[in-house]
C-alpha cells in the first residue's frame, strides 16, 4: 500500500521524467538509425560482420538478459504498483507465488515470441529496410515522450 500512495504522489515526476527520457531515447535512435547505419552499410562489408548470437552462449545471453531486465528500475516499479494495486499484500503465499509464475510465465511466452519472430525475419531484412524501421520506432519514441509530457499540463 505504501509504494502505491508513494507512485500515485510521485506521478507528476515520474511522468515527466519518462516523458523527457522517451524523447532522449527517440532523438538518439533517430540519428543512429540515420547516421551510423549508413556508416558502417558503407565501410565495413557484411562477412566481415559476425553475427553476435553465435559469440555468447545461450546461458550468457539469458542470465545477462534476465540480470537486466531484473536491475531496469521501470520493471521494478510497474511490477511494485501492479501487485499493490491487486492488493498482494492481503493475500496468502500461495496466491502470490501463483501471481509471480503467472507474470514469469506471461513474460517468458512473450520473449520467446518476440525473439523467435525476429529470428525468422532476420536474414530477410535489408539494411535499407532496418533504417527505416529504427526510424519508425524513433518517431513512435518522440510521439509518446511528447503526448506523456503533453497530458501533465493538459
Amino acid at each position: 500500500m505504501a509504494v502505491s500512495q508513494f507512485l500515485v504522489a510521485q506521478q507528476f515526476w515520474l511522468q515527466l521524467g519518462g516523458g523527457t527520457f522517451l524523447i532522449y531515447l527517440g532523438i538518439v535512435t533517430l540519428g543512429e538509425a540515420f547516421m551510423q547505419q549508413s556508416y558502417f552499410a558503407e565501410n565495413i562489408p557484411q562477412e566481415a560482420c559476425p553475427d553476435p548470437a553465435f559469440g555468447a552462449s545461450l546461458l550468457t545471453a539469458y542470465g545477462s538478459t534476465l540480470l537486466l531486465t531484473l536491475t531496469n528500475p521501470i520493471t521494478i516499479l510497474s511490477f511494485a504498483a501492479i501487485f499493490a494495486g491487486v492488493g498482494m499484500a492481503a493475500t496468502n503465499w500461495f496466491d502470490s507465488g501463483l501471481l509471480v509464475m503467472g507474470v514469469f510465465s506471461g513474460s517468458a511466452c512473450w520473449w520467446l515470441l518476440l525473439c523467435s519472430g525476429v529470428s525468422l525475419l532476420r536474414r530477410h531484412i535489408t539494411t535499407d529496410q532496418l533504417r527505416w524501421i529504427s526510424g519508425g520506432s524513433a518517431g513512435i519514441l518522440l510521439v509518446f515522450g511528447i503526448s506523456a509530457i503533453a497530458n501533465l499540463f493538459s
